[in-house]
Order: C-alpha cells, then sequence, then structure tokens
C-alpha cells in the first residue's frame, strides 16, 4: 500500500513535469515578437463600443480597461507576453479615459497613475485618446 502510494506521487509528479514540457513546444511560444505584436494589436478593441440604453444618452461601460482586448490583459497573461507587450509602445498608443466622479475623487489618485502609467507605455508614439463621462458630472466641471 505504502509503495504504491509512492510509485502514485512519483507518476503525478512525472506528468507535471510532462505538460511543463510540451508547453514549452506550443507552436505559440516559437512566434516572433514581431508576429505576437501583430495578433495583440488585432485584438485591441478602440474605442470602447457604447450601449444605447435610452435615446438621450448612452451607457459606457468603464470597467473595460483590463478585459480580454486591452494591452493591460495581453501583457498579464505570461512573462514572455509581457516583455513583447511592453517592448512595443504602439499597444499602448491607445486609451480610453473614464471621467466619474469615483475615478477622481479627492486624495485618490490610483486612476491618474494609472492613467500615466499607461501613456508612459505608450512612448513617443501618437495617441488615439477616447474620453468618456458617464452622466454623473455637471457639465461645468468637464
Amino acid at each position: 500500500e505504502k509503495q504504491t502510494s509512492i510509485l502514485r506521487q512519483k507518476r503525478l509528479a512525472l506528468d507535471e513535469r510532462i505538460r511543463g514540457r510540451k508547453a514549452l513546444l506550443s507552436p505559440v511560444r516559437r512566434l516572433p515578437a514581431e508576429v505576437l505584436v501583430r495578433i495583440f494589436h488585432e485584438t485591441i478593441e478602440f474605442p470602447w463600443k457604447c450601449i444605447d440604453t435610452t435615446e438621450d444618452w448612452r451607457h459606457f461601460d468603464l470597467d473595460r480597461e483590463f478585459d480580454a482586448d486591452s494591452p493591460w490583459s495581453i501583457a498579464s497573461v505570461s512573462r514572455r507576453w509581457r516583455e513583447v507587450a511592453l517592448s512595443f509602445p504602439e499597444l499602448w498608443a491607445f486609451i480610453n479615459i473614464a471621467v466619474t466622479e469615483e475615478l477622481f475623487e479627492e486624495g485618490d489618485y490610483r486612476y491618474l497613475r494609472f492613467v500615466n502609467l499607461h501613456l508612459s507605455r505608450s512612448g513617443s508614439r501618437p495617441l488615439s485618446v477616447a474620453i468618456y463621462e458617464n452622466g454623473d458630472l455637471p457639465f461645468d466641471e468637464l
């Protein structure tokens, strides 16, 4: 019984090593960075799509920054994808900026730091910027 348990543990360890080795042979790992960037660029959606909710205003999904179609999401997949995404500023040349009271509360600068980091990753590339306001701020404050 003890011997069987030991053999099972060894088999599980070997299976795990085999899975790791197979992952190294994955074709996507062999793609050149330039090809990966091209694929990434094609998946990034800009600007955000808006959803009609009434006739007189539109609802914007302000939580899309980390959706699958953003460079942030792409950069979080693996170490290699992060290195590639950070090496190509053109992936960061599109930015959606949401203007809401919650994101610009006094003393809370997380969103501003996020925007600043995104802008710094775009390097000297020309930017495409989309600014959204969801209707909770008076027009004169924008």
